[in-house]
Parts: structure tokens; sequence; C-alpha cells
């Protein structure tokens, strides 16, 4: 298998990022929306989508614990410009945790949507988180 992003540095040298997450009880269900706006955004987003596109297993770190799963592409309704769509697979604590990673590019914007639960994510809820995170974007 190919592991992902691990070249890929989380903070941009230039330009700004900002990052929300909502959660839930007991870490689950959350929402995380990661926004990037400035200079490097076209290279960063080039490279972020490159790291995706090779997927075929995820890990990070959280906590000092190391968890890994798969992520495989996921086919996704076009709500914005150059949108690419991803499931991954996780076991935490012999949990199956579904993560839906939405990235995508709305005017001078990049952005990553992400949406956690217990099993696997309902379609139609990232489906309107997603379109709740291009209508602020849209400022709408």
């Amino acid at each position: 298998g190919s592991y992902c992003l691990s070249h890929f540095t989380s903070e941009p040298k230039s330009g700004s990022t900002s990052s929300v997450k909502y959660v839930a009880s007991a870490h689950l269900p959350f929402l995380e929306e990661t926004v990037s706006i400035g200079p490097g955004l076209d290279e960063r987003w080039s490279l972020l989508k490159k790291g995706f596109s090779d997927c075929t297993e995820l890990s990070f770190r959280s906590n000092d614990v190391e968890y890994s799963g798969s992520i495989s592409p996921l086919p996704f309704p076009r709500v914005a410009t150059d949108l690419s769509a991803y499931t991954a697979r996780v076991d935490i604590e012999g949990n199956e945790i579904g993560l839906d990673l939405v990235i995508f590019k709305l005017k001078k914007y990049a952005a990553l949507v992400i949406v956690g639960v217990i099993g696997v994510p309902p379609i139609s809820l990232v489906k309107q988180l997603l379109n709740l995170a291009v209508s602020k974007l849209n400022g709408s």
C-alpha cells in the first residue's frame, strides 16, 4: 500500500490557514473545516490533491497514539470547482471510525472538510455539511 501525505507539512510557509472543529460527545461525530488562502495556494493545492490521489493507507498520530487505516476515492457530486472526495476507515479501540474527506477550491480559497462518525458517514450528511461550507465561502 501507499501511505499518503507523509511529505506534506501542515502549515503553509505563506498565506493563511484557518481551521474549526465541531465535536459532539465522546469525540464523535465531528466535523472539521480548514480553509486556506494566500500565496502558494495553487502549488499547495496540487500537492494535497496528488497526496490524496496516491493514497491507499492513512496513518496519523493523536495524543501520542499512532492510528492507521485504509483510504479510497469517494464518488461525490460537484458542488465546487476542483473537488475531490475520499473515504477512510480507521480502527480506534475496537471501533470502526469512518472519515469522509472532501477537498475543493472555490474562488481564492482551498478547503478541506472532514466528517467523522462511528461506522460510515451518511453521504447525505456529508453533502449537506459541504454545501454549508461552500455557502460560507460564497458569502451566503
